[in-house]
C-alpha cells in the first residue's frame, strides 16, 4: 500500500513541477562533450585531462609562489628589527590575554 502512495505521490509532483511536459519522454542532455571542444572532438584520455589539470594547478602555485616573494621583497630590514625587538611585549600581551601560559 504504502509503495503505491509513493508512487502516486511522485506522480502528482512531477505534474505539479512540470504540467505542460507531463507524461512524454524526457531527452537528457549529453554531458560526455567538453563544451570547450569543437563538436565532433573529444578528449584523448583522461591521462591528459589529468596533465591539463596538474599544468594548471602548477602554473597557480609558480603564480602564489612569485606574489609571496615579492612581497617578502617589499619588507624592510628597518621593518624586520622593530619586529624582532616588539616580540617579547607581543608574547606578554598574548600571554595576558589567554590568561595563563603558552604551550608551542
Amino acid at each position: 500500500m504504502s509503495r503505491q502512495l509513493g508512487r502516486s505521490r511522485n506522480t502528482i509532483r512531477r505534474f505539479v513541477n512540470n504540467p505542460i511536459n507531463y507524461g512524454k519522454k524526457q531527452k537528457l542532455p549529453q554531458t560526455t562533450q567538453n563544451p570547450l571542444l569543437p563538436i565532433g572532438k573529444r578528449r584523448e584520455s583522461r591521462l591528459q585531462h589529468y596533465k591539463e589539470l596538474v599544468c594548471f594547478e602548477t602554473k597557480k602555485r609558480m603564480d602564489l609562489r612569485v606574489a609571496i616573494k615579492a612581497e617578502r621583497d617589499a619588507i624592510t630590514e628597518a621593518e624586520l628589527t622593530m619586529l624582532v625587538a616588539r616580540m617579547p611585549n607581543r608574547v606578554i600581551k598574548v600571554t595576558q590575554k589567554n590568561g595563563g601560559d603558552i604551550n608551542y
